[in-house]
């Protein structure tokens, strides 16, 4: 089915619209879902999943530009409150797209639990979720003795099994970054070579 109605694939050529089952997902989009999700964003809902992304409003024109990107999901993107947890709230920038059956994609490959994406999810990241992912909840940290050696700490605590995550960075970028505070609110620490790759 086509803008012109019904044609045969033969007769079709590359820039034709054509009708798709509901909505998917571009490679890009696919990217910035996956990112997030290993960051700062979750998959909500019952059968149909949507992805709900909550960034602090330092981070609004991030969160704007997650949300343009997924505009053919339905996303929106407003300013919200959320609580300090000492009966105080600061400000936000809620994210959320439609629920849409492509969505359901990622919980299967992600876990359904959210508390450890599998191997395979892992594998799956291409280069702009992984910067992404970093973007979200990774920190540049300058030691005062060598200020021309930043590096990296990506905050890991909502997970289960940080070694998983030390064998993707090997595998994927020959950086070993270390596990700190394993027990307690764990992070991965990269070294100033390993950040500066």
């Amino acid at each position: 089915m086509t803008e012109n109605g019904w044609m045969q694939a033969a007769d079709i050529h590359a820039g034709d619209r054509v009708a798709v089952m509901g909505r998917l997902l571009s490679d890009v989009q696919r990217e910035i879902v996956s990112g997030s999700l290993m960051g700062d964003g979750s998959l909500c809902g019952g059968r149909s999943k949507h992805l709900a992304i909550t960034h602090s409003t330092k981070q609004r024109d991030y969160a704007l530009w997650k949300s343009t990107a997924l505009q053919s999901l339905g996303s929106t993107c407003k300013d919200s409150t959320a609580s300090d947890g000492d009966g105080g709230s600061h400000p936000i920038v809620r994210m959320r797209t439609d629920a849409i059956p492509a969505m359901n994609d990622f919980a299967e490959m992600y876990g359904q639990d959210g508390k450890q994406p599998s191997m395979k999810f892992l594998e799956s990241l291409g280069d702009l979720a992984v910067a992404i992912w970093l973007m979200d909840d990774g920190s540049i940290r300058a030691d005062y003795r060598w200020p021309s050696r930043p590096t990296i700490q990506l905050y890991t605590c909502a997970f289960l099994n940080q070694e998983s995550f030390v064998a993707f960075f090997e595998r994927r970028f020959n950086v070993t970054p270390k596990v700190r505070r394993p027990h307690r609110n764990p992070y991965l620490a990269f070294g100033a070579d390993d950040s500066e790759k």
